[in-house]
């Protein structure tokens, strides 16, 4: 055994390297905790000298040993998670480095990532005095780092950093050692620290307006212009983007064109789609704060399995992005909700009336593209992110100023805009889209990008085109209401005589020559439930299920209920029968 080296030696020593790859010698140094235990390594075993009643006694831990080259903090803006990364030699040997979760250090299970060769000797307590000799042994020459691992807006010393896969963002455009770490499918959101070619860049993403008609383009270049500012705005955004088309409309390339100024997006690979969980969905868009998040694909399907599964992810996706909230975790102390924006693709509109007030709902055909303007701007794409650069830099030099307008100006555009008697949630989509609209021409306009008369053009533009957005998605809502479409569907039945009701007492009186749909007297009809609701979904998607629709039915006082179901006991000719109960004062005006 080699001498021992005396308490705190080991830390104070100028020779020691920092890992274990750095040693130049093949022994590696002796480590001394405090007594009983002392340790030490010989042709790079791991042995415990204990003294015990004036003997020593030498025991064999293992063949190998560690150290803690990097302590990581890992901080997702919810908690911080620690890890440890560890280097390893075997005889004179140095392993690859390992990554371990801080709390599964102490176990040594990490062990596994090593393989066979790493050989702890029998025995109890061996763990612990191995794994309390690879802390004392990497105390002091440990390298601490933290990372983030989350995107957008953050404060560090008073200072706003937007953080991007590249590090951080700041006003002064100063370097600085901020660690960004995303999941590698993510990592392609990449904005640069400083812009390169800014006005050139400002222009192309400027040219966005010119690919198609502005009632597609100007909407959408104001909801991607909204997304850095979304953890800034109290309250915050609450609605996502819906766009929809054919089949060869240019939806999913004019998405990748938004989308790309945020890095390197040149296909939907590795992007979110309709085959991925609601809880992946949402664990992305955590993790994606204050950036665009695209959520491709939404299509019809002959498959109604498939076909509902898509439709109950959109709903609670777009809920949760509305709501900003997500689903609890017994590991969180809080939430897990989206806090940036997203744009959905489709094939399809939504044909769900709440969802519906929740979405800026874009309609695009082939012929509202410019193809021409939408190739020039592709061949381009690479010069957007240093504009999302350029106006992050400017907006975090306006912050300040952008948060107080914003508290000054939403209230009362959400006003007017609601004075054109939309809901509510339309009449503050439209507030959000002006005021981004507006920061976003401010922005061009001390770039010397546009004249203030064009400024002044757009705004009025966007202000037209967002209101009649907000007024054709409002006919649309009333349009889905169920209870409308219900009420529809039954006048639409009856008076075709598409289906037979019999009087409740004289069975000689009858209505309709179709298929028996139930009874009739003088003050209501009487429904037989799942006749009913087979005919109702046979004319095509309903937006609720059987049960939601009874229980908006009796809100509106449209039937009589029982004491605890939706449906009541009737006796017709003798017999008793479950029916639904529909005044007939409510059908025919």
């Amino acid at each position: 055994m080699g001498e021992l080296i005396k308490l705190g030696e080991y830390s104070k020593s100028n020779n020691l390297p920092s890992t274990i790859s750095a040693r130049k010698t093949k022994t590696l140094p002796r480590i001394i905790t405090i007594p009983p235990y002392y340790y030490d390594t010989v042709e790079g075993c791991l042995y415990l000298r204990r003294k015990h009643k004036g003997e020593i006694s030498d025991i064999r831990l293992c063949n190998f040993f560690s150290i803690i080259t990097h302590e990581i903090l890992k901080n997702s803006g919810l908690s911080d998670e620690r890890y440890y990364v560890i280097e390893t030699m075997i005889k004179n040997t140095v392993l690859p480095t390992i990554t371990v979760h801080a709390d599964k250090f102490k176990s040594l299970c990490w062990l596994s990532q090593i393989g066979v060769d790493a050989i702890i000797e029998p025995g109890s307590g061996k763990h612990d005095h191995i794994r309390h000799a690879i802390q004392i042994a990497s105390h002091g020459y440990t390298i601490k780092i933290n990372k983030h691992t989350e995107t957008g807006w953050i404060d560090i010393n008073g200072v706003p950093v937007y953080l991007t896969s590249s590090g951080g963002i700041t006003a002064n455009q100063v370097e600085n050692d901020i660690t960004v770490e995303l999941p590698m499918d993510l990592n392609r959101y990449n904005i640069p620290l400083s812009p390169i070619n800014e006005k050139e860049a400002i222009e192309t993403s400027f040219s966005f307006l010119d690919i198609g008609n502005r009632s597609v383009t100007l909407p959408l270049l104001a909801f991607l212009y909204l997304a850095p500012l979304t953890s800034l705005l109290e309250p915050k955004p609450n609605f996502s983007g819906y766009l929809f088309g054919r089949s060869g409309s240019f939806k999913t390339t004019i998405a990748m064109l938004l989308l790309s100024h945020f890095g390197d997006f040149n296909g939907v690979d590795g992007l979110c789609n309709f085959e991925d969980t609601a809880n992946k969905i949402e664990d992305v868009g955590f993790i994606l704060k204050d950036v665009l998040m695209i959520l491709d694909d939404y299509h019809p399907s002959i498959n109604s399995g498939k076909a509902d599964a898509m439709e109950i992810i959109a709903q609670r996706i777009i809920r949760s992005f509305s709501n900003r909230t997500g689903r609890g975790r017994l590991t969180d102390k809080e939430r897990r909700g989206p806090r940036g924006l997203i744009l959905v693709t489709a094939e399809e509109q939504l044909n769900i009336q709440s969802a519906i007030a929740r979405l800026m709902l874009v309609n695009v055909t082939k012929t509202d593209i410019n193809i021409d303007a939408l190739t020039l701007l592709q061949g381009k794409t690479h010069l957007l992110p240093n504009a999302m650069s350029s106006y992050i830099i400017w907006v975090s030099k306006n912050i300040e100023e952008i948060k107080q307008a914003f508290k000054d100006e939403f209230v009362q555009q959400r006003q007017i805009s609601a004075e054109l008697g939309t809901h509510m949630k339309l009449a503050e989509q439209v507030a959000f889209l002006l005021f981004s609209l507006k920061i976003f021409l401010l922005w061009l306009l001390e770039k010397q990008v546009i004249e203030k008369n064009t400024a002044i053009n757009i705004q009025a533009d966007g202000s037209r085109i967002f209101k009649e957005m907000a007024k054709q998605q409002h006919n649309r809502i009333e349009d889905e209401d169920p209870v409308k479409l219900f009420m529809d569907i039954l006048e639409d039945i009856i008076t075709q005589g598409k289906v037979s009701l019999n009087h409740r007492t004289n069975k000689d009186e009858f209505i309709g020559n179709g298929e028996q749909l139930g009874w009739y007297d003088t003050d209501y009809y009487y429904f037989m439930p799942e006749t009913l609701w087979c005919i109702i979904k046979h004319r095509g998607h309903f937006p609720v299920k059987k049960h939601t629709l009874y229980t908006m039915l009796d809100k509106h006082g449209i039937i009589v209920t029982g004491r605890d179901k939706n449906t009541v006991v009737k006796r017709i000719y003798g017999e008793i029968k479950r029916v639904l109960t529909v005044k007939r004062t409510s059908l025919f005006g």
